[in-house]
């Protein structure tokens, strides 16, 4: 029930207080305070984690197909790049191989040939003749390529080989590096034997003896030179030729 305050008095405009009016009880329904009668939600965090579960799964098998796909396309690279290396540098080692082996005879009439120059020389300095007309001084060299060697170290090739094959490789590499640098001071040697050539053909070879005299010690230093170089280049024929059976070896115990 509400009861209902009287307003307060006011005056009328002529100065006469208003009629003063009771207050009215209401006695028809006084409101009432609503309450709702709908359930709280509540939180369910299992269907939350469930949720999150089932949109992760998918995302995540995605990225460890994609890194699955990734690996097996880096494996083939790397086996292909091997490959590749391998073949490359079979092609060069027999190719070097060869090369040097035809140019190995030439090293014995090299020293055939300086034999000859130190003969002519005694002989010219004791009798002031002979009967060697002429000494030839040419040399025959191979061209002992390593472009395919580079190739692999720079390619990175060499990182994916057993250890073994990189050793084997290695090793026949720094081998024909020092035939290589022998056979370079083989031709510094060529400028030595220009005294001797130019007393040879002057005409009067008996009138230079002092030309003649250091040409024999630069005769006898090269045929000594000529036996160091031509053994490292008979070690290096038989490195080419025993490589690709050490590399079937270590193949062979790989698998």
């Amino acid at each position: 029930m509400v009861v209902q305050e009287p307003e307060p008095k006011a005056e009328s405009s002529s100065g006469s207080p208003e009629p003063v009016v009771a207050p009215v009880l209401n006695t028809v329904g006084s409101p009432q305070p609503i309450t709702s009668t709908a359930p709280t939600p509540r939180r369910r965090p299992r269907r939350l984690w469930r949720y999150f579960m089932i949109q992760l799964l998918p995302v995540t098998a995605g990225i460890l197909i994609a890194l699955f796909i990734d690996g097996l396309i880096e494996l083939r690279r790397e086996v292909v790049l091997v490959n590749e290396a391998h073949a490359a540098l079979a092609i060069e080692i027999n190719s070097n191989s060869m090369d040097l082996q035809e140019t190995l005879p030439s090293l014995l009439q090299l020293q055939e040939n300086l034999f000859n120059a130190i003969t002519y020389i005694d002989d010219t300095l004791t009798i002031g003749t002979t009967e060697i007309a002429s000494v030839d001084f040419t040399l025959s060299t191979p061209s002992l390529n390593q472009a395919s060697w580079e190739t692999s170290q720079r390619m990175g090739a060499l990182s994916y080989m057993d250890y073994a094959a990189v050793k084997e490789y290695s090793e026949l590499y720094a081998l024909q590096e020092l035939v290589v640098a022998s056979q370079n001071r083989m031709y510094d040697r060529y400028a030595d034997m220009g005294v001797l050539i130019h007393a040879m053909s002057s005409g009067n070879p008996a009138g230079r003896p002092q030309d003649l005299e250091s040409s024999r010690a630069l005769a006898m230093n090269w045929i000594t030179a000529i036996g160091v170089h031509r053994s490292l280049a008979e070690q290096l024929v038989t490195a080419y030729e025993e490589v690709p059976q050490k590399l079937a070896a270590v193949e062979q115990a790989g698998q």
